[in-house]
Parts: structure tokens; sequence; C-alpha cells
């Protein structure tokens, strides 16, 4: 289904007071900058849609996506489907991972459990992270798809926040393990695809 552009943005109009939740970017840094709250709960991640970001201070970071507590995402092994949220935050405090949870603001029109299923049809368009195919391939097709976000917008995953906060798209972000756990913002270091070959191929000769 195509969406009227003009619809979704103007889902501004009915949140009035998100803005205080929003991700930046800072004119003055060349790091893109996300808004953090206090006080996340681990049960808030059941209900809606939430962008996950895992070992979110390294370069490249880890993306997947929790519709209503179901975590989804494209490793280098394969896909991950619909595992519980608590597993995936029990694994996170364990081994402490610098974690950031975003929420994104209900959709005007497809519930919850419409993009869920499609974002595993996107899934299911890739075998696994590969050097053509990152983890965040199905992301960027899923925000093209539902939420009208142009390609060149979307190269790589560090550029999504700044579009979401100019769209008004995120309700609220937390981070959890983060090294600036005293402050209320993450900052994402700009990274190139040669960083991502590069990670992958350290990856591959470890497992030699």
């Amino acid at each position: 289904m195509n969406l009227n552009e003009s619809a979704i943005f103007q889902i501004s109009l009915d949140f009035p007071s998100l803005n205080q939740y929003l991700c930046s970017v800072p004119n003055n840094s060349k790091k893109y900058t996300l808004a953090l709250q206090k006080g996340f709960k681990p049960e808030a991640l059941n209900k809606g849609c939430w962008i996950g970001v895992i070992n979110a201070e390294r370069i490249p970071p880890h993306i997947g996506m929790i519709f209503n507590g179901k975590y989804c995402s494209l490793n280098i092994k394969g896909k991950e489907i619909d595992v519980e949220a608590a597993v995936l935050l029990r694994k996170m405090e364990i081994l402490r991972v610098p974690t950031l949870f975003i929420k994104l603001i209900p959709h005007p029109v497809f519930s919850v459990d419409f993009l869920h299923e499609h974002f595993k049809l996107e899934l299911e368009k890739h075998e696994k992270v590969t050097l053509e195919t990152t983890c965040f391939a199905p992301v960027r097709a899923f925000m093209q798809e539902n939420y009208l976000l142009k390609q060149e917008e979307l190269d790589f995953l560090f550029k999504l926040f700044p579009i979401l906060y100019r769209e008004q798209m995120i309700e609220k972000a937390f981070g959890l393990h983060v090294s600036d756990d005293n402050t209320n913002t993450f900052s994402f270091v700009p990274y190139t695809q040669k960083s991502i070959e590069d990670k992958l191929n350290d990856i591959q000769h470890v497992k030699q």
C-alpha cells in the first residue's frame, strides 16, 4: 500500500511535545547525536515498534527491529526472527553491551503487527550479512517503504536518526551501558563502506 506522504508527516501536529525526546545533529560536530531519556523499563519493549542498535559504540554497530517484544535482525550467521526482547535484553545486561532502544511514534495507518510481518518479508530477501548486504539493508528498505524515506539519504545507519528527528518520528530513546551513561545524549561516529568491509574481514579472519 502506498501511503499519502502528507498523512504521515502530519503526525507531528498530534505530538506537540515530542521534540524534547528526539535526536539531533549538532552543527559544530561531525557526530550524530541521539537524545536519551532516563528510567528505561524492560517491559516497554513489549509494546510498539522499536529500533535496536547493538554494540552501539562499535564501528559499525548492529541494528535490528523490535515489534511488540519480538526482535528481528540480519547478521553474519543469518536471520534472527522473533527473538524475545527479554532474552535479547538479558544478554545485553550480562555482557554489558552498549545498546540503544529507539521507539518510533505509532504509525498513522499500519498496525504494529502489519509492520512486523512486512519487516520479516524484508529479512527473507537476504541470506545473511555480506560485503554487499549489511544489517542495515532490511531496515533501510522497511523504512523507505513504510515511512517514505528516500534511499539517497540512507546509505548508512547513522544517517537514519537525523532524518527521523526531522520528520518527528521518534517517541523516545534509551541507552544501556553506553560510555556517556551520566549524560542524556549518545553520539554516533560516522563511518564508511570501507569500515564495514574491514570489520567483516576481521571477523572472517578470526573464524579461520
